[in-house]
Protein backbone atom coordinates (compact mmCIF):
# COMPACT_ATOMS: atom_id res chain seq x y z
CA UNK A 1 0.00 0.00 0.00
CA UNK A 2 1.12 3.47 -0.80
CA UNK A 3 -0.12 6.76 0.50
CA UNK A 4 -2.50 8.69 -1.71
CA UNK A 5 -2.54 12.43 -1.63
CA UNK A 6 -5.61 14.14 -2.95
CA UNK A 7 -6.14 17.81 -3.48
CA UNK A 8 -9.55 19.35 -4.04
CA UNK A 9 -9.80 21.91 -6.82
CA UNK A 10 -12.85 24.11 -6.58
CA UNK A 11 -14.40 26.14 -9.31
CA UNK A 12 -17.04 28.79 -8.81
CA UNK A 13 -19.97 28.22 -11.11
CA UNK A 14 -23.16 30.17 -11.67
CA UNK A 15 -26.56 29.02 -12.84
CA UNK A 16 -28.00 30.52 -16.02
CA UNK A 17 -31.71 29.90 -15.66
CA UNK A 18 -34.04 30.40 -18.59
CA UNK A 19 -37.77 30.16 -18.26
CA UNK A 20 -39.61 29.82 -21.51
CA UNK A 21 -43.22 29.42 -22.52
CA UNK A 22 -42.72 28.76 -26.25
CA UNK A 23 -40.08 27.05 -28.34
CA UNK A 24 -36.68 25.86 -27.26
CA UNK A 25 -33.97 27.95 -25.56
CA UNK A 26 -30.40 26.72 -25.97
CA UNK A 27 -27.82 27.56 -23.26
CA UNK A 28 -29.46 27.11 -19.86
CA UNK A 29 -27.28 25.45 -17.17
CA UNK A 30 -24.26 25.81 -14.86
CA UNK A 31 -21.19 27.74 -16.10
CA UNK A 32 -17.78 28.73 -14.66
CA UNK A 33 -17.58 32.25 -13.23
CA UNK A 34 -16.70 34.91 -15.85
CA UNK A 35 -17.16 32.49 -18.74
CA UNK A 36 -18.96 33.55 -21.92
CA UNK A 37 -22.21 31.74 -22.56
CA UNK A 38 -24.10 31.66 -25.83
CA UNK A 39 -27.87 31.73 -25.46
CA UNK A 40 -30.36 31.42 -28.31
CA UNK A 41 -33.94 30.57 -29.21
CA UNK A 42 -34.35 27.79 -31.72
CA UNK A 43 -37.08 29.57 -33.67
CA UNK A 44 -38.15 33.22 -33.70
CA UNK A 45 -41.60 32.50 -35.11
CA UNK A 46 -43.91 29.67 -34.08
CA UNK A 47 -47.12 29.05 -36.04
CA UNK A 48 -49.99 28.21 -33.72
CA UNK A 49 -52.89 28.25 -36.19
CA UNK A 50 -54.10 29.78 -39.43
CA UNK A 51 -53.17 33.46 -39.37
CA UNK A 52 -51.85 33.16 -35.81
CA UNK A 53 -48.26 32.94 -34.54
CA UNK A 54 -46.03 33.53 -31.55
CA UNK A 55 -43.17 35.92 -32.43
CA UNK A 56 -39.87 36.42 -30.57
CA UNK A 57 -39.45 40.07 -29.52
CA UNK A 58 -36.27 39.94 -27.45
CA UNK A 59 -34.87 38.94 -24.05
CA UNK A 60 -35.81 40.05 -20.56
CA UNK A 61 -32.39 41.78 -20.29
CA UNK A 62 -33.27 44.12 -23.19
CA UNK A 63 -31.33 42.32 -25.94
CA UNK A 64 -33.26 42.00 -29.22
CA UNK A 65 -31.11 39.49 -31.12
CA UNK A 66 -32.32 35.85 -30.89
CA UNK A 67 -28.71 34.69 -30.31
CA UNK A 68 -26.75 36.51 -27.58
CA UNK A 69 -23.57 36.10 -25.53
CA UNK A 70 -23.50 36.66 -21.77
CA UNK A 71 -20.58 36.82 -19.33
CA UNK A 72 -21.44 34.86 -16.20
CA UNK A 73 -20.58 37.29 -13.42
CA UNK A 74 -23.15 35.75 -11.10
CA UNK A 75 -26.36 33.73 -11.15
CA UNK A 76 -28.66 34.93 -13.90
CA UNK A 77 -32.26 34.38 -14.91
CA UNK A 78 -33.19 35.48 -18.41
CA UNK A 79 -36.26 34.75 -20.49
CA UNK A 80 -37.29 35.26 -24.09
CA UNK A 81 -40.18 37.67 -24.61
CA UNK A 82 -42.89 36.47 -26.99
CA UNK A 83 -45.91 38.16 -28.55
CA UNK A 84 -49.08 36.65 -29.95
CA UNK A 85 -49.59 38.00 -33.48
CA UNK A 86 -52.43 37.85 -35.99
CA UNK A 87 -52.29 38.15 -39.77
CA UNK A 88 -54.24 41.06 -41.22
CA UNK A 89 -54.62 40.51 -44.94
CA UNK A 90 -56.63 42.21 -47.65
CA UNK A 91 -57.11 41.96 -51.39
CA UNK A 92 -58.11 44.39 -54.11
CA UNK A 93 -58.93 44.19 -57.80
CA UNK A 94 -57.61 47.59 -58.71
CA UNK A 95 -55.70 49.43 -56.07
CA UNK A 96 -52.65 49.49 -53.89
CA UNK A 97 -53.17 48.28 -50.34
CA UNK A 98 -51.08 49.38 -47.39
CA UNK A 99 -51.15 48.13 -43.82
CA UNK A 100 -51.44 44.38 -44.41
CA UNK A 101 -49.18 42.07 -42.40
CA UNK A 102 -48.63 40.66 -38.93
CA UNK A 103 -49.86 42.64 -35.90
CA UNK A 104 -49.40 42.05 -32.18
CA UNK A 105 -52.63 41.00 -30.47
CA UNK A 106 -54.68 44.00 -29.29
CA UNK A 107 -52.65 46.47 -31.36
CA UNK A 108 -54.22 48.82 -33.89
CA UNK A 109 -54.22 48.08 -37.62
CA UNK A 110 -54.82 50.62 -40.37
CA UNK A 111 -55.60 49.25 -43.84
CA UNK A 112 -55.76 51.70 -46.72
CA UNK A 113 -56.95 51.19 -50.29
CA UNK A 114 -55.10 53.73 -52.41
CA UNK A 115 -57.33 53.51 -55.48
CA UNK A 116 -60.66 55.05 -54.57
CA UNK A 117 -61.57 55.85 -58.19
CA UNK A 118 -60.42 53.58 -61.01
CA UNK A 119 -60.88 53.86 -64.75
CA UNK A 120 -60.83 50.62 -66.76
CA UNK A 121 -61.39 51.19 -70.44
CA UNK A 122 -64.53 53.28 -70.81
CA UNK A 123 -65.78 52.35 -67.32
CA UNK A 124 -65.13 53.93 -63.95
CA UNK A 125 -65.33 52.08 -60.62
CA UNK A 126 -65.29 53.52 -57.16
CA UNK A 127 -64.27 51.99 -53.85
CA UNK A 128 -67.41 51.70 -51.71
CA UNK A 129 -66.63 49.32 -48.83
CA UNK A 130 -64.63 46.51 -47.33
CA UNK A 131 -65.98 42.96 -47.34
CA UNK A 132 -66.89 43.37 -43.64
CA UNK A 133 -69.31 46.20 -44.59
CA UNK A 134 -67.22 49.12 -43.37
CA UNK A 135 -66.92 52.11 -45.73
CA UNK A 136 -64.00 53.68 -43.82
CA UNK A 137 -60.79 54.13 -45.79
CA UNK A 138 -58.43 53.81 -44.09
CA UNK A 139 -60.06 51.15 -41.99
CA UNK A 140 -58.69 51.36 -38.43
CA UNK A 141 -59.42 48.58 -35.93
CA UNK A 142 -58.12 46.68 -32.91
CA UNK A 143 -56.57 43.34 -33.92
CA UNK A 144 -58.04 40.51 -31.80
CA UNK A 145 -58.03 37.67 -34.37
CA UNK A 146 -56.85 36.96 -37.94
CA UNK A 147 -58.53 39.24 -40.48
CA UNK A 148 -59.12 38.75 -44.21
CA UNK A 149 -60.71 41.64 -46.10
CA UNK A 150 -61.50 42.47 -49.72
CA UNK A 151 -61.87 45.95 -51.13
CA UNK A 152 -65.24 46.21 -52.86
CA UNK A 153 -65.89 48.42 -55.89
CA UNK A 154 -69.02 49.48 -57.69
CA UNK A 155 -69.58 50.65 -61.23
CA UNK A 156 -69.99 54.42 -61.34
CA UNK A 157 -70.32 55.16 -65.03
CA UNK A 158 -68.57 55.68 -68.31
CA UNK A 159 -65.51 57.86 -68.61
CA UNK A 160 -65.15 60.51 -71.27
CA UNK A 161 -61.58 61.39 -72.09
CA UNK A 162 -60.79 64.85 -73.37
CA UNK A 163 -57.41 65.40 -74.96
CA UNK A 164 -55.73 68.57 -76.24
CA UNK A 165 -57.34 71.30 -74.20
CA UNK A 166 -56.00 74.77 -75.21
CA UNK A 167 -52.99 73.20 -76.92
CA UNK A 168 -51.73 71.28 -73.86
CA UNK A 169 -51.79 67.49 -73.87
CA UNK A 170 -53.32 65.96 -70.79
CA UNK A 171 -56.11 63.60 -69.78
CA UNK A 172 -59.22 64.76 -67.98
CA UNK A 173 -61.81 62.27 -66.73
CA UNK A 174 -65.46 63.25 -66.65
CA UNK A 175 -68.33 61.11 -65.48
CA UNK A 176 -71.34 60.80 -67.77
Amino acid sequence: DSNITEQAVWQVQYLLNTSNTYGLVNGSGWYPANSTVHLSVESTSINVGVGKRIEFLGWSNGEKNPAISIIMGGPLSISPIWALQYLVNASTQYGNLTGVGWYNANSTASIYEGATLVSRGANTYGFYSWSNGSTENPLVFKVTHPVLLSAMYQYIGETLRLLEVTGNSFKMFLML
